[in-house]
């Protein structure tokens, strides 16, 4: 007997402009202990279906239809009978923990607010009881943990807190709105082992919205694949995966890029060509707010001797997790933020101490795609007029009809219209948003394209489209390309060549070939391990050695090696020494072992 039936579900807004079916009918079931997993793009009505399940719609959302939940009708309840379900019964976890978390109360305080309402306990029983809560989630500390606030919790640290609030009252069912899109890969993979665990302890069913197809294969029972509001195909995980009927399922599937195929053929590099762009031994330094009058102000290494070089027609892979310094080594490169050290020469040029007119001319033959490409784009300016202003500063030896003829036939290029190119940001689309960004970082006919997070904003579908557009241009262009991501299966499918981060420093460099099948350094290893792959019979089978913890503070690194308090394979001498970058038989790693992990891969 199904946990929660539903049917015929919809959700109605209403707006100035009219009416809004942000979903239209749907029906599905689900029994304790299991999982569903509902897919689909932005706007598809994922979050808005579940939402409409706990009464939570905006002001003016309407829902309609029946949703049966223990044997009483979830749609049309009453406020007061829902807020004794909703938290209860029923519980959220939500993608932001920082937002659903109140940053004026501590945790103890908010985690307690709950017991308080639905079980009537005291203050004392149930800060008890959240104590045991974190400590099931593998919180260390977690008597300490209740006196913190939000703000002093890692990303991780916070989403762990929201499921043990979640699981406070021990609930039938348990909705998880896209709660790993904002954790990194690894992460995300103890988040969700977790949950695993906590559905086999608590028998709970879970309703887990996601965009990641990789997750559902090995995290879901079954799946719901939504498009428009619509179900478009529902099913068991198994049989969707192996046999989708629905020609959207079927896009879908074939648009994410898999970490257990070979990448698709890449176009070549320039056969004998030195490097267009040699970065040397880039070190970038940001000086933070003082924490008190008079005190210094504390120094934070977000990046340490970079140094890579990159040829005509080769993309570099730049990956690793949030804050490790990809960005700002891009934004150094490009000198958006001045280093601290180091050298960058572009095309035979030396940048370390060029002035402003050289910059300039600096810039016309390096551009950036940034990874909000409505945010970088200004609001007030057509896309024409948007590709023609790197063309005004960058390109002043174009006649006004030469850039005009220039920016109609590069917008054409990345797939706009003619009848589209007078259009204002927010008449796009965010994936036509990035082609315009790609067209304006192409006007002024760059060696070298930074892409930092280019597509990471993205639905899976239009990223596809924006990586197959970037390697169309570089094999007609020529480009060099340096593409910065988290997701690792895209990074495989564009790159040449890869380089690892973590803390601020290069941990491995390696053809994208050899680190994916033969990876030298340990973190590089768990990455590959924690990424997911949408395919439920290898996801399922796969064995993982998990990082526990999260990267250190880069205001008080380590000693030794910046990933030995994660690294499985830690020995005394990592802890004392740091290792350096050294050439080995297959790349480059910073690692005292990196022989004897890459035989282990073998």
């Amino acid at each position: 007997m199904s946990l929660i039936e539903v049917r015929d579900l919809k959700v109605d807004f209403a707006t100035p402009d009219g009416t809004v079916h942000a979903v239209r009918g749907i029906d599905f079931g689900l029994q304790a202990g299991r999982t569903l997993g509902i897919v689909g793009e932005s706007g598809s009505g994922k979050s808005q279906t579940v939402l409409s399940l706990m009464g939570l719609l905006a002001d003016n959302g309407r829902s309609s239809g029946s949703a049966r939940f223990e044997g009483r009708e979830l749609i049309g309840m009453a406020d007061r009978e829902l807020r004794g379900i909703r938290g209860n019964r029923i519980a959220m976890i939500f993608q932001d923990p920082m937002t659903s978390l109140n940053p004026y109360l501590k945790i103890g305080v908010q985690m307690s607010q709950v017991l308080e309402l639905h079980e009537g306990m005291s203050r004392r029983q149930a800060l008890r009881r959240c104590g045991e809560l974190l400590e099931a989630v593998r919180i260390p500390d977690a008597g300490k943990r209740l006196q913190s606030w939000p703000h002093e919790l890692s990303g991780g640290m916070r989403q762990r807190v929201t499921i043990a609030t979640a699981l406070l009252c021990t609930p039938a069912l348990l909705i998880a709105d896209e709660p790993t899109t904002a954790l990194d890969v690894t992460v995300q993979a103890q988040i969700l082992t977790l949950m695993q665990e906590l559905r086999r302890d608590f028998n709970a069913a879970i309703i887990f919205i996601t965009h990641d197809l990789g997750i559902v294969a090995g995290f879901c029972d079954d799946v719901l694949v939504m498009q428009d509001g619509e179900c478009k195909e529902r099913g068991s995980v198994d049989r969707v995966y192996a046999e989708p009927k629905h020609p959207y399922t079927q896009r879908l599937l074939a648009a994410v890029p898999r970490l257990d195929r070979d990448a698709r053929p890449r176009g070549k590099r320039a056969a004998g060509a030195g490097p267009v762009l040699d970065v040397e031994g880039l070190d970038v330094v940001y000086s933070l707010d003082r924490p008190r009058l008079f005190a210094p102000r504390p120094k934070l290494q977000a990046v340490t001797t970079g140094t890579f070089t990159i040829s005509p027609g080769e993309t570099l892979g730049v990956v690793g997790e949030s804050g490790c310094g990809k960005s700002s080594l891009a934004r150094a490169v490009i000198g958006l933020v001045p280093p601290s050290a180091g050298r960058v020469t572009l095309l035979g040029g030396d940048l370390q101490d060029a002035g402003k007119k050289t910059w300039m001319a600096a810039r016309r033959n390096m551009q950036m795609i940034f990874q909000d490409p409505l945010a970088s784009l200004n609001p007030r300016m057509t896309a024409r007029q948007i590709v023609a202003e790197p063309l005004g500063a960058c390109r002043p030896d174009l006649s006004r009809a030469e850039r005009d003829e220039r920016v109609v036939r590069i917008l054409n290029r990345v797939g706009l219209t003619d009848g589209q190119l007078d259009r204002y940001p927010h008449e796009f689309s965010g994936g036509q948003c990035q082609r315009i960004g790609i067209a304006r970082a192409l006007a002024p006919g760059p060696a070298v394209v930074i892409c930092d997070e280019a597509v990471s904003a993205l639905d899976v579908s239009i990223r596809a489209q924006i990586v197959d557009l970037l390697m169309e241009l570089q094999d007609e262009l020529g480009l060099a390309l340096i593409f910065i991501a988290h997701d690792l299966a895209v990074v495989r499918q564009i790159s040449h060549r890869v380089v690892v981060m973590y803390l601020g420093r290069a941990m491995e460099v390696a053809q994208s070939e050899h680190l994916y099948a033969r990876p030298m350094h340990p973190y590089t290893r768990a990455l590959i391990e924690a990424a997911p792959i949408p395919d439920p019979a290898v996801e399922r089978s796969r064995k993982r050695e998990l990082l526990e913890g999260e990267p250190p503070s880069p205001l008080n690194p380590p000693p030794g090696c910046a990933f030995s308090a994660r690294c499985n394979f830690a020995i005394d001498r990592c802890r004392q020494e740091t290792p350096q970058l050294r050439t080995l038989a297959q790349g480059m790693a910073a690692c005292h072992r990196a022989e004897e992990i890459a035989a282990r891969r073998a």
